[in-house]
C-alpha cells in the first residue's frame, strides 16, 4: 500500500472509531440500551483498533525505510 493510501486509511479508520466510540458513551449512558448492544460496539471498536494498528505498522515501516535510505551507514559486515 502506497503512503498516501495508508494515511487516508487510517484518517477514515480513526475518525470511524472516534464515531463509535462517542455513540458508545453515549449508549452506556442510556438505561434502556441492552448490555449485548454495547458489547458489540465494543467489538467493532476493538476491529477498527486492530486496523489502526495495521496501518500504523505499515506507516513505521514505511517511514523505518526512508530512514535508512537517507542515512545509510556502513554494512553490518563491516560494523
Amino acid at each position: 500500500m502506497n503512503l498516501p493510501a495508508a494515511r487516508g486509511e487510517l484518517v477514515a479508520t480513526l475518525e470511524e472509531g472516534l464515531r463509535l466510540q462517542q455513540r458508545l458513551v453515549a449508549d452506556a449512558r442510556d438505561d434502556r440500551i441492552p448490555v449485548a448492544e454495547l458489547v458489540a460496539q465494543v467489538t467493532v471498536l476493538e476491529r477498527l483498533d486492530d486496523q489502526r494498528d495495521e496501518l500504523i505498522s505499515q506507516l513505521r515501516r514505511t517511514a523505518s525505510a526512508g530512514t535508512r535510505a537517507a542515512h545509510p551507514g556502513p554494512p553490518i559486515r563491516e560494523v
